[in-house]
């Protein structure tokens, strides 16, 4: 399965406590998971690459391109038993908030 993930947010704070700036998020993202399957092993894959802007109305914009991948091996030992073996590696942009 493959995909393509958009998002256009506008965030504001308001009240008494409101130190964090009216900004424009946006996001785009492409993602995929693949699986794979022979005799007595299944292998899975997994990506997505995501690139995040947060625009603040002003000269402190940010953007982050991030990733996230993961693939793992699963083994059929008998009907009741198996053996897998995972790696992941995961990336997060930072929040209006975190900023």
């Amino acid at each position: 399965m493959w995909g393509i993930h958009f998002s256009q947010t506008n965030f504001s704070a308001i009240g008494v406590d409101a130190f964090i700036p009216r900004s424009d998020l946006g996001a785009v993202g492409i993602f995929g998971v693949e699986r794979f399957r022979r005799n007595q092993l299944v292998g899975e894959f997994g990506i997505r690459v995501e690139r995040s802007k947060v625009d603040p109305g002003g000269s402190c914009d940010y953007s982050e391109t991030s990733s996230s991948l993961s693939a793992s091996l699963l083994y059929d030992l008998s009907d009741e038993s198996n053996v897998l073996f995972g790696i992941t590696h995961s990336e997060r942009a930072a929040t209006v908030e975190e900023l």
